[in-house]
């Protein structure tokens, strides 16, 4: 601790650029709030938006610096030099993300200076997720990872799903004590967002059920099933419209050509990435916010969906069983007809309100900032007097 008593926290993340995907946006967030929580906090990131300028706000210092134009994020000669003079500055680190060189570098470098540091995975480790490229992440984590999060000082997991699926490892009991903590926001501002008197152009007049997927456009995402889906209602003499909202990262092509081969080209819009915002109004006005991934690790756009009283339905692949039990969201198996007639039955006028108002209340209970950054707080101070 400083004079003060005021605890410095350092946070590292490859990249907080936008489109990277939803710890981008979580990570600033849940260092605001830290920050705003009494912590002296400093996040650093690279990345191509980094230009060597320090910036910041609320109360937080963000260090940017470059990456080696080579993939994996690997850090430039500046970035180790600010890795290395933050952890000594910081009393406890925090890890985020798993399979990038900026935090195998920082955690090294926490190895060697002795500094105790926590690892969030955010889904990156879990059995499903290795799946994708599994050659490379276990020559990866035999050569680089291992030792390094043999070393962790405490481990933070979204839910104990995300913790069940990362027994692989056999840390010997290291995940028990764990932090169990979701992606947290500002449910008001949210909120508040979201009721603004404004327009929403996004919507097609002629549609009886508006259906929005927002977030990078992935084959992870599983938007294939979206479309079937969208083809399922029609069959029922439904004018569905599906609104996929967000940068392409790989699938906008195959999915537009799919589109048209089911004749659905007419219900399909590409709106691009929104990231200001207009989502929240978009998520609220929806008939219905679709979920359908692969495999999802506590969504930044569910938690946004929730916070405005949306209408989520997700499938039973996306890790959102606490907001399905509470009522605040419809989850259901990953097959189109159960998406679809989930659509059907949800998007009646008195069952909606039902899922909306419980979707606010879930939210305001168990995602607000505040709530998040003081149990992230409390457990670098337990972790602190482990250290000794």
């Amino acid at each position: 601790m400083t004079a003060t008593g005021r605890l410095r926290v350092l946070h590292v993340l490859p990249s907080h650029a936008l489109d990277k995907g939803g710890p981008s946006r979580s990570v600033t967030g849940l260092a605001e709030a830290q920050a705003a929580g009494g912590a002296e906090v400093c996040l650093i990131t690279g990345g191509r938006d980094s230009d060597g300028r320090d910036n910041g706000g609320r109360g937080l210092r963000i260090v940017c610096r470059g990456q080696l134009p080579v993939g994996f994020e690997i850090p430039g000669l500046a970035l180790m030099g600010r890795l290395r003079a933050e952890i000594r500055r910081a009393h406890i680190v925090h890890l985020h993300s798993i399979w990038n060189g900026t935090v195998s570098a920082a955690a090294a470098l926490c190895r060697v200076i002795g500094a105790p540091f926590v690892v969030s995975p955010r889904g990156m480790l879990d059995v499903t997720n290795i799946r994708h490229r599994r050659l490379f992440k276990a020559l990866y984590y035999r050569l680089l990872d291992r030792a390094n999060l043999g070393a962790a000082s405490g481990w933070h997991f979204l839910d104990e799903t995300e913790r069940e699926g990362c027994r692989w490892m056999n840390l010997a009991g290291r995940h028990d004590g764990a932090l169990i903590s979701p992606n947290g926001l500002d449910v008001e501002g949210a909120w508040q967002k979201a009721i603004k008197p404004q327009a929403t152009p996004l919507f097609h007049d002629g549609a009886e059920l508006n259906l929005v997927f927002l977030g990078r456009l992935h084959p992870i995402k599983g938007l294939e099933l979206q479309l079937e889906v969208v083809r399922l209602l029609a069959r029922r003499g439904l004018r569905p419209h599906l609104y996929l909202v967000g940068p392409d990262d790989g699938c906008r092509q195959l999915l537009a050509r799919t589109a048209k081969e089911l004749g659905l080209a007419d219900r399909i819009t590409f709106r691009g990435p929104v990231y200001g915002d207009e989502r929240y109004a978009i998520l609220r006005h929806a008939d219905a916010v679709l979920l359908t991934s692969h495999y999802e690790c506590n969504s930044n756009t569910a938690a946004e969906t929730l916070a405005v009283g949306g209408l989520l339905i997700a499938t039973d692949t996306c890790h959102l069983d606490r907001p399905g039990a509470a009522g605040a969201a419809v989850v259901v198996p990953r097959r189109a007809a159960d998406v679809a007639q989930a659509v059907v039955q949800s998007t009646a006028p008195r069952r909606a309100d039902g899922i909306r108002a419980a979707a606010r209340a879930y939210s305001r209970q168990y995602l607000a900032w505040p709530v998040i950054a003081a149990e992230g707080l409390a457990f670098y101070g337990k972790i602190l007097r482990e250290h000794g």
